[in-house]
């Protein structure tokens, strides 16, 4: 491929951004231990992303560090802000959908969730580690249920954001360093390299195609409703089928996240409180 060409984009219709008061980069790095009362207080839903057809979703959920302070002397600004991040699956085919770990979390990491390939058989994932203070590009295999890492690093200050997947074997990710400001990845080969031929358009495409379609997708899941959603609910995706929707409670008082698929009734996903101990029940609310 000549340098200069602009790469087509293949975007699946995909979920959206969760859009909650709390978020998982924080105003500030951490500068002291978190309590248990910091975890339920302070915990954020991240990017929450739902499969095309409905079939299963994704989501970050994150708290503060329990215990110890990482060093983010090493690290770019908006990730020594970032709180510890986990990555979750949920199984919407299943009669009552429990969340479950994506793939095993390292300790001491934290991880950010990148996009579906447009065939929805891989997603993006990237892992911050402070135990050897590294940073990774992989693909998890959701079929397979195989996680494969890429060797160029890539820039931690600018994950987050939509990953341009140029085909269903190929994405596109930020580089940090060098001479190329993207990195191409094949999660067939395992083959990473320098692309200075792809150009920044093709992820401000790939950006506005996604923006679009979760715009569609949140339209077709609205419609859903359920009289059982709690008041300050919030709808954070929809399947691009329009045959889930996604919300969330997130105040002073709770952290919830619940699924409405279409023709069954609504499912709680989570139902965190923010205090620690757990407030005790009223006998009316009992």
């Amino acid at each position: 491929m000549k340098a200069g060409v602009l790469i087509a984009v293949c975007v699946s219709l995909l979920g959206s951004w969760a859009h909650g008061t709390s978020s998982l980069e924080r105003p500030a790095p951490q500068t002291r231990p978190a309590g248990l009362a910091d975890i339920h207080a302070q915990q954020a839903l991240g990017r929450v992303i739902v499969a095309p057809d409905g079939r299963f979703m994704l989501y970050e959920w994150g708290h503060p560090y329990l215990d110890w302070v990482p060093d983010v002397d090493w690290m770019a600004p908006s990730a020594a802000r970032r709180m510890e991040t986990f990555l979750y699956k949920v199984d919407l085919t299943a009669p009552e959908p429990t969340s479950e770990y994506l793939f095993e979390p390292n300790a001491g990491a934290t991880y950010w969730l990148g996009d579906l390939s447009p065939d929805s058989r891989h997603v993006a994932v990237f892992e911050l580690d402070h135990d050897t203070n590294t940073v990774r590009a992989g693909v998890w295999a959701l079929q397979e249920q195989k996680i494969r890492w890429f060797v160029p690093r890539p820039d931690e200050g600018q994950l987050g954001g939509v990953t341009a997947w140029i085909s269903d074997e190929e994405f596109l990710y930020p580089a940090k360093g060098g001479l190329a400001r993207l990195v191409r990845a094949n999660v067939i080969t395992g083959e990473a390299r320098p692309c200075p031929e792809c150009s920044l358009q093709t992820v401000q495409r790939a950006k506005s195609l996604a923006d679009e379609a979760a715009a569609r997708a949140g339209e077709l899941a609205a419609r859903l409703g359920d009289s059982r959603l709690p008041e300050g609910a919030t709808l954070l995706a929809g399947s691009a089928d329009g045959s889930v929707a996604v919300y969330a409670r997130d105040d002073a008082n709770v952290l919830m996240l619940m699924v409405k698929r279409a023709g069954r009734p609504l499912d709680v996903l989570f139902e965190n409180p923010r205090q620690w101990p757990r407030p005790e029940r009223t006998a009316a609310a009992k």
